[in-house]
């Protein structure tokens, strides 16, 4: 892919937005993640809490709950973003970029988690993830790349050949669409 990271944003980011039958594809999704190894052995689980034209990941979180799997989000606090264990999915408020987050924070040591499930605006075939672009997941993925599991959730239209790469960017080691399993 030639374009430039602030191209490719835009591209996919709206053929993610014209897609259709977003919940029937994150459901498909759902059934792949929760059928891998490291999904099913790992015990604290750091979910996303996703947007509207996002992989939803709600659904998955309420059956990871049911599962007796402790689930970790993401808070968004100035440059940075923080972990905090989630407990109940009625009790969140709208942080950051109007992203839910839970009303009271508490945080977790990342030690503690053991799978990352990562948004992306778009991923490649070699797992490259291109993000929003304000740089928290980037930093989050540089300090626990090879410690824990990283998995990103994305639909297939939003994956590609080859992303526009920085010496800065972390893949991930896994992508779950609803078509297949990458890495």
């Amino acid at each position: 892919m030639s374009m430039k990271k602030e191209e490719a944003r835009i591209f996919f980011r709206q053929r993610r937005k014209a897609l259709s039958k977003k919940e029937e594809k994150s459901r498909k999704i759902k059934e792949r993640l929760f059928g891998l190894l490291e999904f099913k052995k790992a015990r604290t689980i750091l979910f996303y809490l996703s947007t509207p034209n996002e992989v939803g990941t709600l659904e998955m979180i309420r059956e990871a709950f049911k599962e007796g799997k402790g689930i970790a989000v993401p808070v968004v606090k100035g440059e940075n973003m923080v972990i905090s264990e989630l407990e109940d999915l009625n009790k969140l408020k709208r942080g950051a970029f109007g992203i839910l987050e839970p009303e009271e924070e508490k945080p977790v040591r990342i030690q503690e988690i053991e799978l990352a499930i990562i948004p992306g605006v778009a991923f490649d075939e070699t797992c490259a993830r291109l993000g929003q672009g304000k740089g928290y997941y980037d930093r989050f993925l540089a300090e626990v790349k090879g410690k824990i599991s990283l998995i990103g959730l994305s639909y297939e239209v939003q994956i590609c050949k080859g992303l526009p790469k920085e010496s800065h960017d972390v893949t991930v080691d896994k992508i779950v669409t609803e078509k297949r399993v990458i890495g």
